[in-house]
């Protein structure tokens, strides 16, 4: 999967840089431990929650809520299932994508 993520990253720059080219929307791309690290249980509390702290250092060289229209993360289940989480900042909305 992070395979495939850093092909669509490719892409994206490819797209960017020809010259004429429509531009395409700007997106950044976590890879797949983004979420998982996000939800992971935060030390000195009994239960899951929002570990900010614990994915903190992976915003800190670009800020994406400023470079990008689109954040794209993607979400594994049990190991068994992936979906994808879009996150459209501009019409300030959030999809789930899952089949």
């Amino acid at each position: 999967m992070n395979r495939y993520i850093a092909l669509l990253e490719d892409r994206q720059r490819a797209a960017a840089a020809a010259p004429g080219a429509h531009r395409p929307l700007r997106c950044h791309f976590f890879n797949t431990f983004f979420f998982s690290t996000l939800t992971a249980r935060v030390p000195g509390t009994p239960s899951r929650g929002v570990n900010y702290a614990a994915v903190q250092r992976w915003t800190a060289k670009v800020n994406p809520l400023q470079a990008a229209n689109l954040l794209l993360v993607p979400v594994n289940t049990s190991n068994q299932h992936w979906s994808l989480i879009v996150v459209a900042l501009r019409s300030q909305r959030i999809v789930h994508l899952d089949r």
